[in-house]
């Protein structure tokens, strides 16, 4: 009898020391994540949703709908960390609180990518001639642009580029107006002058124009002859 009670002992000593995740791990339960358009809250994809939990990690890519995550093994608390990502979106991470042994369903709602359009009349301009460059909201959405920033780069054919020129334009003007609706543009115009007013000599440059608030950045390029 004692031989067999020593020898359970001994089995019991061995799961222990092989599985020690499984001694400790619970399973929370079920996350359910529904990605959704932030402006019309309809469902968008396809997503990627990335959760993790300590060293859980779990990532999936499916049609538009539900992401289902069953929280096996977790060995840390319930709070998972969630990132969720979809082409022409912006990423959104978040976090979120789980009971165990249920279903949590959390909608994560992503707002479209702002994005403009920068281009000019023409590619190139005669030496202190005025080039008129026209900034266009494509949608989706509007674009704050109660400031609105460019700068002049001056390329090297050594492949370096050197800035020459910047300014901020304070909207609304009358050829600017703030916000930029959809399908609207927006005119500026650089007067082939430096930082220190001066014509610059011919050459080739590049114009980039960018609107803080909404994290929008567009460049084009031209020469002066």
């Amino acid at each position: 009898m004692s031989y067999v009670h020593k020898s359970w002992q001994w089995v019991i000593l061995v799961v222990i020391v092989l599985s020690p995740a499984s001694a400790f791990a619970l399973d929370y339960g079920t996350l359910v994540v529904e990605t959704m358009h932030a402006v019309n809250r309809e469902p968008i994809g396809p997503s990627t949703v990335r959760v993790e939990q300590g060293e859980y990690i779990s990532t999936k890519t499916a049609r538009p709908g539900q992401y289902q995550f069953r929280l096996e093994n977790v060995l840390a608390g319930p709070q998972i960390e969630i990132e969720v990502s979809c082409p022409g979106f912006e990423t959104v991470t978040g976090t979120e609180i789980i009971a165990r042994d249920r279903v949590t369903t959390i909608n994560m709602y992503l707002r479209p990518d702002k994005r403009a359009q920068l281009s000019t009349e023409q590619e190139d301009y005669a030496v202190g001639e005025t080039v008129v460059l026209r900034v266009r909201n494509p949608g989706p959405g509007s674009l704050d642009t109660t400031e609105v920033e460019y700068e002049i780069y001056r390329l090297r054919s050594s492949g370096e580029e050197t800035k020459i020129y910047e300014r901020t334009l304070h909207n609304p003007t009358e050829r600017f107006d703030d916000p930029l609706d959809e399908g609207e543009s927006g005119y500026f115009a650089w007067h082939q002058r430096n930082q220190r007013g001066n014509q610059v000599s011919p050459g080739n440059f590049r114009i980039k124009v960018m609107i803080p608030v909404d994290k929008v950045a567009v460049t084009t390029e031209i020469r002066v002859r």
